[in-house]
């Protein structure tokens, strides 16, 4: 009865530990690995300043990434699936491209 008791107590305190996302479903992108990239692909050729730094894109991931939890619940599976699928093919995925694709596939659903 004892063990049972702690493992009951030690489920439901880890529970809230577990994002929101995580749960609904959102996928966990690298987002380091997309700006790390973006960055190094937007250095200026001859030396001038970069067109976006790493900070910055963080930032629009992040805050794509916010928007797409708040935004989440208001999609269809087959949205949130297709739109998934598109977000992943080829490349590093991306926030900002999934909650475009998700906002422009309820568009059309409407």
């Amino acid at each position: 009865m004892y063990l049972y008791s702690v493992c009951l107590i030690l489920t439901f305190s880890a529970t809230p530990v577990l994002s929101r996302a995580a749960a609904q479903g959102i996928p966990a992108f690298k987002m380091e690995e997309l700006c790390h990239k973006i960055v190094a692909a937007a250095a200026p050729v001859m030396g001038g300043t970069p067109t976006v730094t790493f900070d910055e894109c963080m930032k629009d991931e992040q805050d794509d990434r916010d928007l797409l939890i708040k935004e989440w619940p208001g999609f269809t599976a087959t949205e949130r699936k297709s739109c998934i699928s598109a977000a992943t093919a080829g490349g590093e995925p991306s926030y900002t491209e999934l909650i475009g694709c998700l906002e422009n596939a309820q568009k059309l659903r409407k």
